[in-house]
């Protein structure tokens, strides 16, 4: 697939989530939404309350889910702090303690493609939370990179190798 696809998929599934966000004010993450290798899209959301042995059945559940559906790509959307800054403040970050309290913290709702021919791509919206008006979203700002810095349970859910190489 070519990037400009990817993007694409990502704004047709991005018009979705903003729907329900304005709706419920959050999303309800995480949510994997993928194509089969025989083209039919599949949306699925493994219910998590957020403790680490919960996140971790849901990846389990996913990437089985994934590999008996050969999946050719995935994205999962999920809400999530970032920092954004210069490389060696972000390196100074203890991960250890998590980003909810970092200042210079943003709440996204993320959106992570996995693809075997580009990688993966990070599409991200910020979420605003007006004191005077309901919480929306903001533009799509975009990330992509054939190996990205991304880690943790949730990344490399495809079941390809070239992802991991």
């Amino acid at each position: 697939m070519r990037i400009d696809e990817g993007k694409e998929i990502i704004m047709r599934i991005a018009k979705v989530i903003e729907t329900m966000f304005a709706a419920e004010g959050a999303i309800h993450a995480p949510i994997f939404h993928f194509k089969g290798e025989h083209g039919e899209t599949v949306i699925v959301s493994p219910s998590t309350a957020g403790s680490a042995q919960e996140k971790d059945q849901a990846s389990t559940i996913m990437r089985q889910i994934l590999d008996a559906d050969n999946a050719v790509w995935v994205v999962m959307i999920t809400e999530a702090w970032v920092v954004s800054g210069h490389e060696d403040e972000i390196g100074r970050i203890d991960h250890s303690k998590g980003l909810a309290n970092h200042p210079m913290r943003r709440e996204v709702v993320m959106y992570q493609m996995e693809d075997e021919e580009f990688g993966i791509m990070d599409g991200m919206q910020t979420i605003v939370r007006p004191d005077d008006a309901p919480p929306h979203l903001a533009e799509m700002e975009w990330h992509h990179s054939r190996k990205s810095s991304a880690s943790g349970r949730l990344v490399g859910l495809l079941p390809r190798k070239k992802l991991s190489s």
